[in-house]
């Protein structure tokens, strides 16, 4: 699935093909932003900066509501432990070809 940034003021909707390779930085807590569906395997990476303050919002948001802004669903200690491994996998180069194989 592609991403489709909304800058707003104005501003058109910007869409981002998933082409393998690229890579895209932009501020997501300020940035409306929509990961659309995905119709094949597809991966991401994705990293959260966060700075002292903000860190310590995020750790008492979690701790309170059990997720980190907007309002999807929770991750489990399961999603959790399932992406860890994805990423361990990644980061050997011995990426699984099917989803069962990191489960």
């Amino acid at each position: 699935g592609e991403l489709c940034l909304f800058p707003g003021n104005g501003r058109s909707p910007v869409s981002i093909a998933p082409i393998g390779g690229r890579v895209v930085v932009f501020h997501a807590d300020t940035m409306l932003h929509e990961v659309r569906p995905s119709f094949r395997h597809r991966y991401s990476v994705n990293v959260w900066y966060y700075d002292a303050e903000e860190r310590a919002g995020a750790q008492a948001e979690a701790k309170a509501t059990g997720r980190i802004g907007g309002s999807g669903a929770a991750v489990t200690d399961d999603d959790d432990a399932a992406a860890r491994r994805l990423l361990q996998l990644v980061l050997r180069g011995d990426c699984p070809a099917e989803p069962a194989d990191i489960a």
